[in-house]
């Protein structure tokens, strides 16, 4: 599934808005962390990549602004631990 990933960074969220419903990850920063605390995904767009777009898109802008992922939701830690080699 192709989707636009829009990262609303006042809000510390990033979001992606279908006709099902807006998919959200949402985040804190601490110095030079990102932790991730929550990630939602309407229940008709589970299991198509939703969740794993934004957490792509967040893993790209941290790596862009040079801060370390870090995870207190459960589906943004099983992710980091499965791309915990990823460039």
């Amino acid at each position: 599934m192709q989707v636009q990933v829009q990262h609303q960074h006042d809000l510390h969220r990033f979001i992606i808005t279908l006709p099902q419903g807006v998919a959200r990850l949402e985040y804190s920063l601490q110095e030079k962390w990102v932790n991730i605390f929550h990630t939602w995904v309407p229940d008709s767009l589970r299991g198509k990549g939703v969740a794993d777009a934004l957490m792509r898109a967040c893993a790209d802008w941290s790596t862009q602004q040079h801060l370390q992922m870090v995870a207190t939701c459960s589906y943004a830690l099983r992710w980091l631990d499965r791309h915990k080699n990823r460039k």
